[in-house]
């Protein structure tokens, strides 16, 4: 309690956890505690990362157009911010969301520019995990070839790079 923000960081990062193992009441409350401590402490950075996860979490109930919105809100404060690596990550995130409302189109374009820009910056294991969400949409769209080639890309490159598909990314590889 010594240090707020850790706290809140905790918070976001056990709510990501409960979320991940889908006691999404418990992620709801700890996220929202999360949100409550960043906005204390005035800390926008770590308010536009709770509120994606926010987003993510809608996404995780069912509830696209309430996960669309907190992710653009997050992705607004970056692009406002001029950060391309959050930029980056959050088109990410948005592109798993327009999968799951089989806006493929959408979620191509998305998972594109973020792997153009995570190439850009050097983050190697983000724009492995971009391509989830390419190949799945790039699958269901029609390009399966396509989509396959970099599905395995990327599971080579997480793997490269010492990681694992987080379990809740598991359903973009079920194709």
């Amino acid at each position: 309690n010594d240090d707020p923000v850790g706290v809140a960081l905790c918070k976001k990062d056990l709510g990501r956890l409960f979320r991940m193992k889908r006691d999404l009441p418990r992620a709801e409350r700890l996220l929202a505690e999360a949100l409550a401590g960043a906005d204390q402490q005035k800390k926008p950075d770590i308010r536009a990362s709770i509120v994606a996860e926010q987003g993510t979490l809608a996404m995780d109930r069912g509830e696209i157009a309430e996960a669309r919105k907190l992710i653009r809100t997050s992705l607004v404060y970056w692009q406002r911010e001029g950060h391309p690596r959050w930029i980056a990550v959050t088109q990410s995130r948005l592109a798993v969301v327009e999968c799951r409302a089989k806006n493929y189109r959408e979620a191509i374009l998305l998972a594109n520019q973020a792997r153009v820009a995570l190439k850009a910056v050097g983050d190697g294991p983000e724009f492995a995990r971009a391509g989830l969400p390419l190949a799945y949409a790039l699958v269901y769209s029609g390009e399966k070839a396509r989509g396959r080639q970099i599905l395995a890309e990327s599971e080579e490159a997480i793997s490269r790079a010492g990681l694992r598909i987080l379990d809740d990314q598991l359903w973009l590889m079920e194709f």
